[in-house]
């Protein structure tokens, strides 16, 4: 069932609700190599603050572009950004300078770096992707 919409500046807006539950996208997913396929969701982290994730405090910090290494060897460079992770109690756990691709396993819970925003007169972000909780 689609309705039409027409907004006060003229702007016509088509808008369909699906019949059924069959007719509904599916929740996504993604599957790894490293990861089985399961629900997915993403944190955007600020640059200078730390989140909870998983039971993990998670931070990043000192975000720039740098060179890098990727796994087959070839020379990579782009936005990275220190990340940390500790546990509830403050003990650190994990501490590496990552890209955006690169996945991070921290006391059997996953992680990957989606995205880093590196900005020149602002506090760039990281986008963390892990299980859902």
């Amino acid at each position: 069932m689609c309705r039409c919409l027409t907004l006060w500046v003229g702007l016509t807006v088509v808008a369909c609700a699906a019949r059924d539950a069959t007719e509904r996208a599916p929740t996504a997913s993604l599957e790894t190599a490293s990861m089985p396929t399961a629900l997915l969701a993403r944190t955007p982290l600020t640059e200078t603050t730390i989140d909870t994730i998983l039971g993990l405090r998670v931070g990043v910090g000192s975000l720039w572009d740098a060179d890098w290494t990727n796994p087959d060897g070839t020379p990579g460079h782009g936005p990275t950004a220190m990340v940390a992770v500790a546990d509830e109690s403050g003990a650190s756990l994990f501490r590496k300078r990552l890209h955006a691709g690169e996945a991070f396993v921290v006391e059997g819970r996953e992680f990957r770096v989606v995205e880093v925003v590196v900005l020149d007169s602002a506090l760039g972000h990281v986008v963390l992707e892990h299980s859902h909780p």
